[in-house]
This record gives C-alpha cells, sequence and structure tokens, in this order.
C-alpha cells in the first residue's frame, strides 16, 4: 500500500534572534506492537527551543484518537514522562551552527485501539510558534497540529500496520543563505510499502472542522511566500517524490 506521508516537523534556519522562540516541530506516528491486532504505540515527539526566554518542555501531552469520517472523538491519551534528548548537536562537515539550541522530548504510551470500519486520525496539538517566523503571519499567536491516519485494525488487508517512522532529526537541517543546500528525513516504513513525499503548508492549532472538510486549517503565509515558494530564493524550495530530498537557497536570513 502506498502512504503519503505527512512532513509535520518544522524546518529550522539559524539566525541570531533564534533565542526568543518557543516550539520549533514534531511529529506523531502509531506502531503495531502486538501480540493481539489492536495493540499499538503512540508516540509524540516535539522539538522546542532552548534558548533564553524560551518556553519549557511539556511535561504532558493530549493525543486525541478520532474516527476517520465522521471526526467524532472516540480517546483521549495523556501521555507523560517524555524522554529529553538535549540541545541536539546541529552541524556537519562544512558548518555548525553557533547559538542554535533545539530540545527534543519523546512522549510514548502502549494502547488498545478498537476494530472501526472507518478507520482514524490522531492529532495533538501545541503553542506557540517561534515569534521571528518570516513566511506565516503572526506565527507568536498560531500553534501547531501534528496529524496521523491509520487503518481499521480489524481489515484483513492493512492489519499489524504502522506508520512510517521519521528517524532522527537531520542534524544538517538547516538552510544557506543564496547557496543550495540538501537535506533528508531518514524515513522509513516497516511494513515495506512504498513512501510518496511531498511539501504541504503547515498545520496550525484551533478547532476541529466540520466532516468531510479536513480536519485542521493551515496557517496563513505571509506576504510573498506561499506553499510553490516557502522560503523565497531564486529556486523555490523542493522535495523529491521518491527519496525526500529537500533543497533550497533562501535569499533572506530569517526563520522558516
Amino acid at each position: 500500500m502506498k502512504k503519503f506521508l505527512i512532513l509535520i516537523t518544522s524546518l529550522i534556519l539559524f539566525l541570531p534572534f533564534s533565542k526568543a522562540s518557543h516550539i520549533v516541530g514534531g511529529d506523531i506516528s502509531v506502531k503495531w506492537i502486538g501480540p493481539s491486532q489492536n495493540d499499538f504505540q503512540v508516540r509524540v515527539r516535539v522539538f522546542r527551543s532552548c534558548g533564553s526566554g524560551s518556553a519549557t518542555m511539556p511535561t504532558s501531552v493530549g493525543v486525541e484518537l478520532h474516527d476517520l469520517v465522521t471526526y467524532a472523538t472516540t480517546t483521549t491519551y495523556n501521555i507523560t514522562n517524555p524522554v529529553i534528548n538535549a540541545n541536539l548537536p546541529f552541524g556537519d562537515p562544512c558548518f555548525t551552527p553557533v547559538g542554535l539550541c533545539v530540545d527534543e522530548g519523546i512522549f510514548t504510551q502502549n494502547v488498545t485501539i478498537p476494530n472501526n470500519p472507518n478507520g482514524y486520525f490522531l492529532s495533538y496539538q501545541i503553542c506557540c510558534r517561534n515569534a521571528g517566523i518570516t513566511n506565516i503571519s503572526n506565527p507568536s499567536g498560531i500553534g501547531m497540529t501534528f496529524y496521523c491516519e491509520i487503518p481499521d485494525p480489524g481489515n484483513a488487508a492493512a492489519i499489524n500496520n504502522s506508520n512510517p517512522d521519521m528517524g532522527d532529526y537531520p542534524l544538517d537541517a538547516y538552510l544557506c543563505v543564496n547557496s543550495p543546500k540538501l537535506f533528508q528525513f531518514d524515513v522509513t516504513d516497516i511494513d515495506g510499502d512504498s513512501l510518496y513525499y511531498s511539501l504541504s503548508t503547515p498545520l496550525g492549532d484551533g478547532f476541529l472542522n466540520t466532516a468531510p472538510t479536513f480536519p485542521y486549517n493551515d496557517v496563513t503565509y505571509a506576504g510573498g511566500y506561499s506553499l510553490a515558494n516557502m522560503v523565497g530564493g531564486v529556486t523555490p524550495m523542493t522535495i523529491n517524490n521518491n527519496t525526500g530530498v529537500m533543497i533550497a537557497a533562501p535569499s533572506l536570513i530569517g526563520t522558516w
């Protein structure tokens, strides 16, 4: 089965005033662990700025399980006791950013998800984004929604199914002004399913929409930016649909 992987981890670009920021990004996934077809592990990863004046890492996350067709909330999982990986070591052999501080919080919980012919989506919302973000409107007043889908655990064609794993955060995932920079997430799928990559407008936080409209609304881009031109530059940011390799060369120093 081909899986469409929604990339919901923010991209970081170093700049001197990034220390005034808060939530940087994250992702959510579900992995089948067994022994029954209904036994899964939910994982949420939160990346937050650990510079001076930043918001603290949450001590718990509330993950909602929704019917994929009706959007009815069937369960809320309150996941506590995160594993904290402090001050991730960003850099590569060519360049090491100075003053960039990001912590990773990993929240996991084993759960039992009942059969449901409609399937499910899971979501977690957190606020707020970095105040200095360049390419969206009102970033300090807009949060993030982490989102993933799973099929009916009782569906024989998709039994024991897991989401793709985003892998470790790529420590060279910063951009270089006016110089094309390539990087990728180390995404794997334990089911052996093929992966298809595409860029998408980030989700904001807020109320759940009524079905069949997509459950959550996109953020609003700042003037001059769009899905087709996410970070500016002569050559817009792109992603290879098959390999997941991203390339961008913004013309301005900023946070994106």
